[in-house]
């Protein structure tokens, strides 16, 4: 058995920094960890693919100057098992992976393969790297077959429009992102209008996470305000939001079913993902957010109504 976490002198960074170097290796031997729990008798090894397992990994500082790995730890977990029970096997150790990064505070993924599948991999680009690079975590060294017996050739055409297609849209992001750095009015110092003079009207637009936000105010004489009109994220998704709302309670609610709780939180969940402020505004005080909900016939007539106080 092998565990390959730089100790032999191969580096998981370009840089190289120990910080990195080291921070990379507890995370290999937590992850491998994880995934031979995990796993159970089906464990039959790990290889690390991406920069990492290329040793090109990039190294980020903190703010205490220590070194951290910068990129998503690429595992491909090989399994004694039969090939049509990877599927489910592979959920159950995503779950197990998915922990142990978030307690690391790294990124991490997986994927699964049956040990008699190795030499059937597609030929994409993350399998050949993979296969060539030969950076076992977890198992015998000779965990991967040689690379001639499982890729012949370049990978398929399919996998190279992919790339190129992958390729030129960071190509046209990086453009972009040049035309707006060098707009003078973006990186111009005049971001904020600071007023002279007690105001009469005013203006102003963000962009926060929920969407846009356009505050517009007016004022009196003394700049006391005499109106307000707030276009918010949820003003701005009305419409989806009903839309959502329409089509889970035409999928839930069916002729001569009793509407429960269940069902209710499932129609909350439709316009709940549109906007994360509803959390604190309806449902931190009263421990449950209130909810209505009007069923009609074809005709539009009331047949009940379901209502949770608050």
């Amino acid at each position: 058995m092998v565990i390959d976490t730089g100790d032999a002198g191969r580096p998981f960074t370009g840089a190289r920094d120990a910080g990195a170097e080291a921070r990379a290796a507890e995370a290999v031997r937590a992850l491998v960890s994880a995934l031979t729990d995990a796993a159970g008798d089906t464990w039959a090894g790990a290889a690390l693919g991406g920069a990492l397992g290329l040793g090109e990994g990039t190294t980020v500082l903190g703010r205490d100057g220590t070194g951290h790995p910068g990129d998503p730890f690429e595992l491909l977990a090989v399994l004694d098992a039969p090939v049509r029970d990877v599927p489910a096997l592979e959920r159950h150790l995503a779950k197990a992976v998915f922990e142990t990064a978030k307690s690391r505070r790294v990124e991490a993924s997986v994927a699964a393969v049956a040990r008699r599948g190795l030499r059937l991999l597609p030929p994409t680009f993350w399998n050949m790297e993979l296969v060539a690079a030969r950076r076992v975590v977890a198992g015998p060294a000779a965990l991967l077959p040689p690379y001639a017996e499982v890729f012949h050739g370049a990978p398929d055409r399919a996998e190279g429009v992919r790339l190129l297609a992958k390729t030129g849209a960071r190509l046209l992001a990086a453009e972009r992102l040049v035309e707006f750095a060098s707009d003078p009015e973006i990186a111009s110092d005049n971001f904020r209008a600071m007023p002279t003079a007690t105001p009469t009207e005013g203006v102003g637009t963000v962009e926060a996470p929920r969407g846009t936000l356009t505050h517009h105010y007016w004022t009196d004489e003394r700049g006391i305000l005499t109106k307000v009109n707030l276009i918010v994220g949820t003003t701005n998704n009305y419409a989806p939001m009903c839309m959502s709302i329409e089509r889970a309670a035409r999928s839930l609610i069916h002729r001569g079913q009793v509407v429960s709780e269940g069902i209710l939180n499932r129609i909350e969940m439709a316009f709940r993902a549109y906007d994360p402020c509803f959390g604190c505004a309806t449902h931190s005080l009263p421990g449950h957010m209130p909810l209505e909900v009007t069923l009609r016939d074809a005709a539009g007539d009331v047949v009940d109504v379901i209502r949770r106080d608050g």
